[in-house]
């Protein structure tokens, strides 16, 4: 296996890639039963389980993409050195749909009967485009995002908190540790749609029932400067700024906020931080080190305070950091996301049942998924959040990964409110 394959494809765009062995009998329809015993359906035969990847190697997402793969690699290399799952090789095929729905559909039915299930799913709006297939098709699917949205299918896994859980233990803790307080004002800039609509819902949750004004910004994600949309919050005087939005626009605030004086702390979801906003030079990167926060379902990577996490960067800086510029928090993601299905696979292979049906059936016996580099999850309830934890994370210009864990919190009793 060429460890450095994840660059390749990422540099020419190209369609897919087998990440892990290279068996071309993936099981299909027909298996009925394993050579143990195991009844069987797709993506599995007598000596490989086969998981699919799609995602964004090429386009918008790569930065983000790339070392998620690499952590699913990670997972995959970690497991079949210690013998596979249910005594096979795991193998992952990632497809890339360079962030376009009609691609990432057409990829989808080419798969579709060679995968037991997918293992990581990015980017909302393909999501939303395949959410009707995953359904037909009754195939397990962990989804790289947190929104509400994605609870009303039963095959897809969130691997973490959902979005408005994670904005409401965010303002909670900022309230907890003294820097924002009932009868503040609250400035709340998202972009519209699955992310930061639905994360919105939290933060006006939040203010609704802590006796908060929470005043809110709407933007596209599109601009090249949020002057304005800063000096309205700044008017308004609020004492703490929430966003979810993609890490451009993250950055544009952060360079008002501090142009304007507005010195209140600035958080946001996982989406909106990356390492480039603390860069040398970057115009903002003071204000995010001395400002920032992310509340997240992902530790820091490295996160000395977990083995599982310090082990998974030590994999990555050994076989993968030459083909990333970014050593961050999406490498655990990546990990952490094959570990659920690694979970629910083993579960399913303790039953007697690799089928399909099998797996959804194994999931929802998971009541204590500890993947050591995501936040405890309970997959009990398809309908609920399979968490209420988060972390909160500070940038960091010192550490790998770019950010340092400031706090584990939750559930707040306004995050275990919401979610009744």
């Amino acid at each position: 296996m060429n460890k450095r394959i994840i660059a390749g494809v990422a540099a020419a765009a190209a369609a897919s890639l087998l990440l892990a062995g290279c068996s071309s009998d993936n099981g299909g329809g027909d298996n009925g039963g394993g050579g143990d015993g195991v009844a069987t359906d797709y993506g599995v035969t007598d000596t490989t389980i086969t998981l699919g990847v799609l995602t964004d190697v090429s386009n918008i997402y790569t930065a983000t993409a790339v070392p998620m793969v690499s952590g699913t690699q990670i997972y995959a290399d970690e497991v079949n050195a210690a013998g596979g799952l249910c005594g096979r090789d795991l193998e992952i095929d990632v497809q890339d749909h360079g962030s376009d729905s009609a691609t990432a559909t057409q990829l989808f039915q080419g798969m579709q009967d060679e995968v037991l299930g997918f293992g990581m799913i990015l980017g909302s709006p393909q999501q939303d485009a395949l959410k009707d297939f995953i359904a037909n098709a009754e195939i397990t699917a962990v989804v790289a995002g947190w929104s509400t949205t994605a609870l009303e299918n039963p095959y897809y896994v969130l691997a973490g908190t959902t979005y408005p859980t994670e904005v409401i233990n965010g303002l909670s803790w900022l309230e907890e540790q003294g820097m924002i307080a009932p009868g503040d004002t609250i400035g709340y800039i998202n972009v519209p749609g699955p992310f930061g609509g639905d994360a919105r819902a939290g933060g006006e949750y939040f203010a609704d029932e802590n006796g908060y004004t929470l005043t809110g910004v709407e933007i596209t994600g599109k601009e090249t400067d949020l002057a304005a949309q800063v000096d309205q919050l700044k008017a308004a005087g609020v004492t703490a700024v929430f966003m979810s939005t993609g890490p451009g626009s993250y950055n544009q605030a952060a360079t008002a906020m501090k142009a304007a004086g507005l010195d209140v702390p600035l958080m946001t979801n996982t989406p909106g931080y990356a390492p480039f906003q603390i860069a040398p030079g970057a115009p903002a990167g003071d204000f995010i080190l001395e400002n920032g926060y992310v509340t997240t379902s992902m530790m820091p990577f490295g996160n000395p305070d977990s083995a599982k996490a310090v082990e998974v960067a030590a994999a990555f800086d050994a076989d993968y950091a030459a083909d990333n510029n970014n050593a961050d928090a999406n490498v655990n993601f990546g990990y952490g996301a094959m570990a659920i299905f690694g979970a629910a696979i083993e579960a399913a292979c303790d039953a007697g049942d690799l089928t399909r049906a099998g797996i959804q059936a194994a999931l929802a016996t998971l009541t204590s998924v500890d993947t050591g580099v995501l936040v405890p999850l309970d997959y009990s309830d398809p309908e609920k959040t399979p968490s209420m934890e988060t972390y909160i994370l500070r940038p960091s210009d010192t550490e790998a990964g770019s950010s340092v864990l400031e706090a584990t919190f939750g559930p707040s009793a306004t995050a275990e409110a919401f979610n009744e």
